[in-house]
């Protein structure tokens, strides 16, 4: 009766993958959370079966919820004992986490428990590394970590990248953020080749489905999942219905901030812990407690969660610029420019915008911006574009390149018998100039943006400051805010001078 029952057993774990994983690991939790795990894992082995198929999933997970346990220890055993000759590769921010990750898939591959599951799908002999090793039925492994050079000549049906990040201290850095992105996107990227396997009705070789999974805590707004959202959105702005990776995101948050429904039922209600058994909520507000970034980025999934913006939304007025009321206001116009040097994909924009300033208020609107990777000839050409429709005061700051464009600039006057004096603006703190000087005028309501869409691109900037991966546009509406402050100085000691000229006249 016994081997029955483990027979039975054995061939229930082939089928469902939570069965295997308690099997394995009889303290595998059976928590609502981890019952949806079980289900994405599932779901993989299902792509790797379909021909043609692909996915691209990256789950965001607070850490120590199981991630690298689920999908890695437990799931790479069960695809490899299932699929004969399934390249399965880990990925991950070291190679020592990567072979203490190995080390456990090899233990579990070692036990009577799997051997009896997978009877196919036995450890051959002669394996002893910890980060690659293969199986009787030609199934293999490979644990690396960012930058390693192991995984070159290697191919993938199924690629887990697993915390690229080891630490804070290493999201913070933008080059190692660039040199996780690269090895991801360059490195690993290039390994990926859909499952193949023989018919067994046809004996024909077919090309079945391939995967590739992100599992990570959120470190940043720019790790690799806020890299790869960035790109995707672009491609489908691009290039819509285009051949690309398409990318479904699942974010698991510590405490939910709203109901959350799974298959068409309740998950969790709001509020409510993700892994009540283990991080109770007392518990999670301790940790959050520690540190209110770490917990928006890490426990929640959202590097500028509200309670961190410097920037609140509710601080954005708008108003119609082709609306009568917005026409007939006496307004005098400025234009800022803040140059880049770089036109790099990650380099800064150059950025020129145009404000107005109504002369009976305080009030400032935003009219015009221009942002990107300018030329020089390019951003001349708009400066003139931004001149010629407002008749605006131009102001530029300058440091050694940005000199030459003010050169520049008055050459292109001379061909074009278009003048117009260039005033120039010097660098100061910029976190100053945007935490202190803008916030300030925000908070007290003077600012007014463009309805519609326009501003989009300069309201998430604020949003995100001063974490955010960029600040260009932030930057030179600062510089603007800045200069127009000096210049109503100036104009209203003019004032003064004239109005005592006409006293002295009488």
């Amino acid at each position: 009766m016994k081997a029955t029952i483990n027979i039975l057993l054995a061939k229930l774990a082939r089928v469902r993958f939570r069965a295997f994983a308690q099997l394995i690991n009889k303290k595998y939790e059976v928590a609502i959370l981890h019952k949806v795990f079980s289900d994405m894992v599932e779901r993989i082995y299902t792509t790797l079966t379909t021909p043609g198929a692909e996915l691209y999933l990256i789950v965001a997970v607070p850490p120590r919820h199981g991630k690298t346990h689920t999908f890695a220890e437990l799931a790479g055993p069960w695809l490899m004992g299932l699929l004969p000759g399934l390249e399965f590769i880990f990925a991950t921010h070291t190679t020592k986490f990567a072979e203490k990750t190995g080390a456990k898939i090899r233990d579990i591959l070692n036990q009577s428990q799997y051997q009896a599951i997978m009877p196919d799908g036995l450890l051959r002999k002669d394996e002893k590394s910890k980060s690659s090793m293969k199986l009787e039925n030609a199934s293999s492994f490979l644990g690396v970590g960012v930058g390693s050079k192991l995984v070159t000549g290697s191919g993938g049906n199924i690629l887990v990248a697993d915390d690229l990040f080891g630490s804070r201290a290493d999201a913070e850095s933008k080059t190692s953020r660039d040199k996780a992105w690269e090895y991801f996107r360059d490195t690993l990227g290039s390994r990926l080749q859909p499952y193949q396997s023989r018919d067994p009705e046809t004996n024909e070789t077919v090309k079945y489905g391939k995967v590739k999974i992100v599992i990570m805590q959120r470190w940043h707004e720019d790790d690799v999942v806020g890299r790869l959202l960035e790109e995707q959105a672009k491609n489908e702005l691009n290039n819509p219905g285009g051949d690309f990776e398409r990318w479904e995101v699942i974010n698991f948050e510590a405490i939910a901030s709203k109901d959350q429904f799974y298959n068409g039922e309740l998950f969790r209600k709001a509020g409510e812990p993700l892994w009540k058994e283990v991080f109770p909520l007392r518990a999670l507000e301790v940790i959050k407690a520690k540190s209110l970034y770490a917990w928006a980025s890490q426990y929640q999934q959202d590097p500028i969660l509200s309670e961190l913006q410097v920037f609140k939304k509710e601080y954005f007025k708008y108003y119609d610029p082709h609306s009568e009321e917005f026409k007939k206001k006496k307004l005098d116009y400025y234009t800022f420019v803040d140059p880049a040097i770089s036109q790099d994909d990650d380099a800064d924009n150059t950025v020129i915008t145009t404000i107005a300033k109504e002369r009976d208020s305080f009030d400032i609107y935003r009219v015009r911006e221009d942002a990107g990777h300018f030329t020089p000839r390019e951003t001349i050409e708009l400066i003139f574009k931004h001149y010629e429709e407002y008749h605006s005061r131009v102001t530029i700051e300058t440091i050694q390149y940005q000199k030459a464009l003010v050169f520049a600039i008055e050459e292109e006057q001379g061909k074009r018998g278009v003048y117009f004096k260039v005033y120039e603006t010097k660098r100061g703190n910029k976190n100053e100039r945007i935490g202190v000087g803008l916030l300030s005028l925000y908070e007290r309501g003077v600012i007014w943006h463009r309805k519609g869409i326009y501003d989009t691109e300069y309201e998430l900037e604020l949003l995100k400051f001063p974490r955010g991966k960029r600040d260009d546009r932030a930057d030179c509406m600062s510089f603007a805010l800045d200069a127009l402050k000096k210049t109503e100085v100036s104009r209203q000691v003019n004032r003064v001078k004239q109005r005592v000229k006409s006293y002295m006249k009488r």
